[in-house]
C-alpha cells in the first residue's frame, strides 16, 4: 500500500465469538433437548451439540471427519485441537449414532467418503447454509451459543488451555475470560517456545 501498488482497502470487523451469549440455564436446556428429542434429525442434533459443548463454528464443524472422532475402550474424544476433546454421555451416544447413520451416502460418490456430515455434491461435506438451517432448526443461535459455551470454558480452565484444546487463537480465549470475569484474567496468553537447557 505505501509503495501504491495495493489499493488502500477496509478489512471487515471480526465476527463470531464476540457479543452476548446465551443463559447457562439456556444452554443446558439447548443440550438436554438435543440428546432427547428424537423429533428432530440427527445430524441437526450433533451439529447443535458440537456448538453448544465445544463452542465450534459451523465452518469447522462441516469439515469434520471419521477420523476425527477417537473411540477409546470405555470412552470417546473428537480431535478438534490437541489434546483431543472427551465427549461425555449421552452426546458421545449421539455422536456414535450419526457415524453410523451419515445422510447423503447412496450418491455414488460419497459411498466412501470420510465426512462426518456428508454433503449432497459429490465427495463434499455438507454446506455452510445448510448446516446453518439444520442448527437454526433445533432453536440454536448459533453466534450465542458460542459465546456461552466459550465463556463457560474459560470459567473452568487457564484461557490457553482452552484455546489449545478447542482450537481457538489465544487472544479469543483471553478476550473471553475478561468478558466473563474469570480469575484466569492474567494468566499468561502465549506460547513461548522452550527454552534449551545451556550446556554445563
Amino acid at each position: 500500500m505505501t509503495a501504491g501498488h495495493m489499493p488502500i482497502g477496509r478489512l471487515p470487523s471480526l465476527t463470531g465469538t464476540v457479543g452476548p451469549g446465551m443463559t447457562q440455564t439456556e444452554r443446558l436446556g439447548l443440550l438436554r433437548n438435543c440428546a432427547m428429542d428424537t423429533s428432530s434429525p440427527l445430524a441437526a442434533r450433533v451439529a447443535a451439540v458440537l456448538v453448544l459443548l465445544f463452542a465450534q463454528p459451523l465452518t469447522r464443524i462441516r469439515v469434520l471427519t471419521l477420523d476425527d472422532i477417537i473411540v477409546g475402550d470405555d470412552d470417546l474424544a473428537i480431535r478438534l485441537g490437541d489434546p483431543p476433546s472427551p465427549v461425555p454421555q449421552p452426546f458421545a451416544t449421539l455422536l456414535l449414532e450419526l457415524c453410523a447413520k451419515r445422510e447423503n451416502l447412496t450418491v455414488p460418490a460419497n459411498a466412501s467418503c470420510r465426512w462426518l456430515f456428508p454433503g449432497r455434491g459429490p465427495g463434499q461435506p455438507v454446506g455452510y447454509t445448510a448446516l446453518r438451517q439444520w442448527v437454526t432448526s433445533v432453536g440454536l443461535h448459533v453466534g450465542r451459543a458460542r459465546v456461552s459455551a466459550l465463556r463457560q470454558f474459560v470459567l473452568d480452565v487457564p484461557p490457553p488451555v482452552a484455546a489449545t484444546a478447542f482450537g481457538f487463537a489465544h487472544f479469543t480465549a483471553h478476550h473471553h475470560v475478561e468478558a466473563a470475569g474469570g480469575t484466569w484474567n492474567r494468566y499468561v496468553t502465549v506460547n513461548r517456545a522452550p527454552q534449551q537447557p545451556s550446556p554445563a
